[in-house]
């Protein structure tokens, strides 16, 4: 009876490969998370701003902005997070309450010094908004090779 043999060492060198393909997949998947989480914050915090930063627009302007932002975040929640857990979230589409959200805040006429700040600022945490956003969702894409 012939009996095959590894040589020497050979489970140790297999060994030691496997072990730095689960480190090397491991470091991927934690650079996806610590990515997603960074899309996620910088997304919440400049939604945040636009809610804070519409208190500069009293009345209906203000009242409009926070709804836009809460139907925003009611339609990512969900539509796009299940969407993004199937892989199967889409960029083609800007999503329609931050697009409404920018036009109207591009329409208001401000009244003072403060109100032009915060309309450029408000435009500026809109578009951090989207572009956090497209992170989460390539994020959301990105499989382990």
């Amino acid at each position: 009876m012939h009996s095959r043999r590894s040589p020497p060492g050979c489970c140790r060198r297999w060994g030691v490969l496997f072990g730095l393909l689960v480190i090397f997949t491991a470091a991927g998947v934690w650079g996806d998370i610590d990515r997603a989480n960074s899309a996620v914050n910088r997304e919440a915090s400049a939604l945040r701003s636009v809610v804070l930063l519409a208190a500069s627009f009293p009345g209906e302007p203000e009242e409009r902005l926070r709804n836009l932002v809460r139907r925003y975040i009611d339609a990512a929640a969900a539509q796009e997070w299940p969407m993004m857990a199937r892989h199967a979230a889409s960029l083609t589409i800007a999503p329609e309450p931050l697009a409404e959200a920018l036009q109207f805040d591009l329409s208001l006429t401000p009244q003072s010094r403060g109100q032009e700040t915060a309309q450029r600022e408000i435009t500026t945490a809109i578009e951090n908004a989207l572009d956090a956003r497209r992170q989460r969702i390539i994020v959301s894409l990105a499989q382990v090779n």
